[in-house]
């Protein structure tokens, strides 16, 4: 039976489902599991960590490949939140400044996760090459072989990749609990940009989604 919060605990939440809408336009779903996990102390660590790799690898990637990388290194855990919500996220910047759509549709983490982690990992990989990625590509797949440490040898990236890897690890025991069916959303505050979303997912061919 998972822990009731305590009621300072439900306020801390309250508030912080109010200013996640005003920065992203939606609550965080996990938060109150993260709450009930680790406590508030627990919470200050986790999301400032997970804050300071995310920075780090926009930094180096750009926001655009540093999503799709998160949200690669997320899919392998089987979480359904933190792969779709950063792939979308990388679609939106990548419609923003190009204004074409991102070799990978949000709505292929779900299909992925439910291959082997080789055919998941050949789909990502020749898609990402196909459509202009071939550097992604290889990091992507570096990445994966960094997870289940059957990689040779270092490289320059591997600091950034194994960090990703360890603070989503690190989420996903919380973020695990967003189900399949569960409303998911791009955790940025480009979500904030109704006209950009709506127009995305007309692009995809999907119908828009309400306000919170």
């Amino acid at each position: 039976m998972r822990r009731p919060l305590s009621l300072t605990q439900r306020l801390f939440a309250r508030v912080m489902d109010f200013v996640s809408i005003k920065y992203m336009g939606h609550p965080i779903p996990f938060l109150r599991e993260i709450l009930r996990t680790h406590g508030f102390a627990g919470y200050r660590i986790i999301t400032g960590t997970v804050q300071q790799v995310y920075s780090k690898c926009v930094e180096r990637y750009g926001i655009i490949e540093a999503n799709v990388l998160i949200g690669t290194g997320a899919l392998w855990n089987g979480c359904h939140f933190c792969p779709r919500s950063h792939l979308w996220i990388a679609n939106l910047y990548y419609l923003r400044d190009t204004g074409k759509l991102f070799p990978l549709d949000d709505t292929e983490a779900s299909q992925l996760q439910k291959l082997t982690d080789a055919e998941a990992l050949e789909v990502i990989t020749q898609k990402l090459t196909q459509g202009g990625f071939a550097d992604l590509a290889r990091r992507v797949e570096r990445q994966y072989h960094l997870k289940v440490g059957d990689h040779i040898g270092t490289t320059e990236d591997d600091p950034f990749l194994l960090a990703a890897i360890a603070a989503w690890d690190w989420m996903a025991e919380c973020t695990i609990v967003v189900e399949e069916k569960d409303d998911v959303y791009p955790a940025d505050p480009i979500a904030r940009d109704r006209a950009l979303c709506d127009r995305y997912l007309s692009a995809r061919g999907r119908p828009r989604k309400s306000s919170p």
